[in-house]
């Protein structure tokens, strides 16, 4: 769909913004009736500004990040990069139990396996 020639004031069907967004109708319907996107009922119909499509849009762009930038944030973070473990160190006591599972009654069982070394 080319919106190059509609000016912020035209009305797109919600096929057309649905087109331009690359998305199902449906999810079209859902943005309007969250508020995300403004809607003008015409009669029966729903009509939705192009003024609003451009602000969801540009709300809505999130900027690339670079792999450096990464790096740098993962460096800076923690020393648990240093270590090498990406998800840091284990905090809290470890679990004492082998397994936990749901009784038909609704109640829980846990089955002990002895001292944590």
């Amino acid at each position: 769909m080319s919106v190059a020639g509609l000016d912020d004031e035209s009305l797109l069907t919600v096929q057309q913004v649905a087109d331009w967004l690359k998305v199902e109708p449906r999810y079209v319907y859902r943005l309007a009736s969250s508020g995300a996107l403004l809607r003008v009922y015409v009669g029966r119909y729903v009509r939705v500004p192009v003024s609003s499509v451009r602000a969801y849009i540009k709300a809505n762009t999130v900027e690339a990040v670079t792999p450096s930038l990464l790096r740098s944030a993962r460096r800076t973070r923690s020393s648990a990069s240093a270590e090498g473990c990406l998800m840091g160190k284990r905090r809290g006591r470890r679990r004492r139990f082998g397994a936990i599972r749901r009784l038909p009654s609704g109640r829980y069982q846990a089955r002990y396996t002895g001292p944590v070394a």
